[in-house]
């Protein structure tokens, strides 16, 4: 009796440690399962969150497949705003290139301006440039030269030339008169910029593609080569008399904007 009970308590014995040893492999894999819950729980949530943000990248690719069908249907609409403004606007140049050249016709196809340039000399004192407004008397204006036949000295277009007549076979001495008619008198005080204002519809025309010929003629030293060209002096000359036609013409001419459509 006593051996098989030493046996029963050897076998109580290994079979308390294999209670131990199991429920200590129990607490282990309940800590694992617990482990595990967690992942899963995170892996979860992170699934979760890129469910999310596949839902909201589909949505932004949404908006923008709208947004550039609106974009393109937006598109269209203004290239065919700009197609129409762009045949208005040539409807346009065109009616006004015709306006332009209709007024210039209206002023004459060939216009001739005079220019009186300044004394050259202080000798020359018996040529002197009256204005008709102050209406001298005969004998208060001096023996030759001439004056400008205008209210508005801006807009002249008569000048008369006198003279005085002396060898009259002993008869007094007279006034002799000759009034020439122009399109536009300049006076020795006008200025570059005036002339050229008054050319710059023919630069216009050229622009339009019409024909177009201006040029000075006079007798040598009358300032031809001045007034289509200046006196070269550069910058101070163009501060004192305006920028000389043929500059102002080829700036006009060259300028990116007056390039005919």
């Amino acid at each position: 009796l006593r051996a098989e009970l030493a046996g029963a308590r050897e076998a109580l014995a290994a079979l308390r440690e294999k209670s131990e040893k199991t429920a200590a492999r129990a607490a282990r894999t309940d800590v694992e399962v617990a482990d595990l819950k967690a992942e899963g729980m995170r892996l979860a949530a992170r699934v979760a969150e890129q469910a999310a943000a596949v839902e909201a990248g589909r949505q932004e690719a949404d908006a923008a497949r709208a947004q550039k069908e609106t974009f393109v249907l937006r598109a269209s609409e203004l290239g065919a705003q700009v197609a129409s403004l762009q045949k208005r606007a040539h409807r346009s140049d065109a009616l006004r290139a015709a306006l332009h050249n209709k007024v210039l016709q209206l002023k004459g196809n060939i216009r001739v301006f005079v220019r009186t340039r300044p004394l050259l000399s202080r000798a020359a004192e018996d040529a002197v440039a009256l204005v008709a407004n102050q209406q001298p008397r005969d004998e208060s204006m001096p023996p030759r030269g001439y004056r400008f036949l205008a209210s508005d000295i801006d807009d002249c277009r008569t000048l008369e030339v006198f003279d005085t007549e002396t060898e009259r076979g002993g008869l007094p001495a007279r006034k002799k008169r000759w009034r020439f008619g122009f399109d536009r008198v300049f006076g020795p005080e006008a200025r570059q910029d005036d002339v050229y204002r008054e050319v710059a519809p023919l630069v216009q025309s050229a622009v339009d593609g019409h024909r177009v010929c201006i040029f000075a003629f006079g007798q040598t030293g009358s300032g031809k080569t001045y007034t289509m060209l200046g006196n070269g002096d550069g910058a101070a000359d163009r501060e004192a008399c305006g920028s000389p036609p043929d500059r102002r013409a080829a700036a006009a001419l060259l300028a990116p904007e007056a390039e005919p459509g």
